[in-house]
C-alpha cells in the first residue's frame, strides 16, 4: 500500500495543519498516559524543519457532541505540547481556545469535536448546536491552512471532517507511516502467533478469518475465550461474559484452523468470583465469573510463546484494572517483554497498550500501537475512510 508520505510535500511557507490522536486519558487536568503524544512528536519535527509559515495542531478527545464542553477542553494537552515545543524548538505555542485562530508560528486549536462539522452523525443534526458552529471548521480550514498532516491513525477508521473533507493536500504523518506498515506486514506476511484476548467478541472475529491462514498458532484468552469454550469445547462458564451470537462464527473459525492445520489453545484454569469468594479453579461453577486466567494457563501461554518467533498481541486476559484479577495480564506482558530478544512482538492498541504501560515500557517491544480500533479493523481489512484519502 502507497501513501502519501508529507516528507515528500513542499511545506516551506505554507500553513500546515497537524491533525493528531492526543485522546489520552486525563485525570484532575493531567495526562496519565503521553505514549500517543511523544509517538508522534517526530511529525512535528519534521514539518518544522522544511520551513513552513505555521503550524496549527488540532485532536479530537472524547465525545463532547460538536459543542463545547469544558470537560473536553484539550488545554491540559496544550500545556504538555507547550513544553515539549520550547524545548525542542525555543518556539512559543499559542493555545487558540474556541474564539478561532492566531497567526502564530506554532498554535493549537480548541478540541476538534466541539465543532459540529468534525464528526459527520452530528453535522447532520442541526438541534447539536447553533448554525454558526456548524460552519466554524470548515471556515477554519479555508481561510487559515494550506496543507493537513496527518497523524492520527487512531482515527482513520472513522468520517472525520478535519482528515476526509478539508479540500486541501492531505498526507501521513511518520506515525501514520510507521503503524501502516507495521500492520502491512502482519497481513502480507506470515506471523507465528496470534493472542487475542478482551471481551468484544465482534471485532475479534473479523481478525482471526483475516490471518488465520498466515499464523501458526492462536492462544485466545479473556472474555474471548468464553464464548470458544461455550461453542466449541462446550464447557461451563457459569456466568462469565460470551457473545450469543457468535455460535456460528465459532464453528467457522475452528474449521478455517483445520483447513489450514493451526492450533487453537484456550485457558485451563481461572480466577472466578463466586458470591463475595475469589477462588481459583479449572472448571467454572454454575454461580462463578471467571475474570482472570490462573498459573496453569499462565505457564501455557509462557510455553506456546518460546516455541514462536514474531507474535501479535491485543486483548487482555483478565479484568487488569482490577488487582485480584491483574495476575495474568501481568505475567503476560512480562513474558512478551521477554521475548524480545529472541523475536518480535507487535501489540495492537487499545487495553492492551494500557497494560503495557501499568507493568513494563512500549521500548521493551517491536511495536506497540496507538490506534487499537484503526490497527483492528486494518487487520480485519475493513474499509477505513481516512486511510482511503491518504492513499497514492
Amino acid at each position: 500500500m502507497k501513501i502519501k508520505d508529507f516528507h515528500k510535500a513542499d511545506l516551506k511557507n505554507k500553513n500546515v495543519f497537524l491533525r493528531m490522536d492526543y485522546n489520552v486519558p486525563i485525570q484532575d487536568n493531567k495526562i496519565l498516559d503521553t505514549y500517543k503524544i511523544t509517538s508522534s512528536f517526530s511529525t512535528i519535527v519534521d514539518v518544522y524543519k522544511k520551513k513552513p509559515r505555521s503550524i496549527v495542531i488540532g485532536t479530537h478527545l472524547g465525545r463532547p457532541k460538536g459543542e463545547f464542553n469544558k470537560d473536553f477542553s484539550v488545554f491540559p494537552i496544550f500545556c504538555e505540547l507547550k513544553k515539549m515545543i520550547t524545548n525542542a524548538f525555543g518556539e512559543n505555542l499559542v493555545f487558540c481556545g474556541y474564539d478561532g485562530y492566531r497567526d502564530s508560528k506554532f498554535a493549537m486549536i480548541e478540541n476538534l469535536r466541539f465543532y459540529s462539522e468534525e464528526e459527520n452523525n452530528y453535522a447532520l443534526d442541526s438541534h447539536n448546536s447553533d448554525m454558526e458552529n456548524k460552519h466554524l471548521l470548515s471556515n477554519f480550514f479555508e481561510d487559515n491552512i494550506d496543507v493537513v498532516v496527518v497523524d492520527a491513525f487512531g482515527s482513520l477508521h472513522r468520517d472525520s471532517y478535519s482528515i476526509n473533507r478539508t479540500n486541501k493536500p492531505t498526507y501521513a504523518g511518520n506515525l501514520v507511516l510507521k503503524e501502516v506498515k507495521v500492520a502491512s506486514k502482519i497481513v502480507s506476511s506470515n506471523i507465528d502467533l496470534i493472542i487475542l484476548g478482551g471481551c468484544k467478541v465482534s471485532d475479534k472475529i473479523p481478525i482471526l478469518r483475516s490471518l488465520i491462514s498466515k499464523c501458526k498458532s492462536i492462544f485466545i484468552v479473556g472474555g474471548l475465550a468464553y464464548t470458544f469454550m461455550k461453542f466449541h469445547s462446550r464447557k461451563e462458564i457459569g456466568r462469565s461474559v460470551f457473545s450469543e451470537e457468535s455460535k456460528e462464527d465459532v464453528k467457522q473459525i475452528y474449521k478455517l484452523a483445520k483447513e489450514n492445520n493451526i492450533e487453537i489453545f484456550l485457558p485451563e484454569d481461572f480466577v472466578i468470583q463466586v458470591g463475595d469468594d475469589v477462588i481459583l479453579r479449572k472448571d467454572i461453577p454454575a454461580d462463578g465469573v471467571a475474570y482472570d486466567i490462573g498459573p496453569l494457563t499462565i505457564g501455557n501461554l509462557r510455553n506456546v510463546v518460546g516455541k514462536h518467533k514474531s507474535i501479535f498481541w491485543n486483548g487482555t486476559p483478565g479484568v487488569f484494572e482490577k488487582e485480584e484479577y491483574s495476575h495474568g495480564s501481568e505475567e503476560l506482558v512480562n513474558i512478551l517483554a521477554g521475548h524480545r530478544k529472541y523475536g518480535r512482538v507487535v501489540v495492537g492498541g487499545g487495553e492492551s497498550s494500557a497494560c503495557v504501560k501499568k507493568y513494563s515500557s512500549s521500548d521493551k517491544f517491536h511495536f506497540v500501537s496507538t490506534g487499537g480500533g484503526a490497527f483492528l479493523k486494518f487487520l480485519s481489512g475493513e474499509e477505513m475512510p481516512g486511510l482511503n484519502i491518504l492513499k497514492e
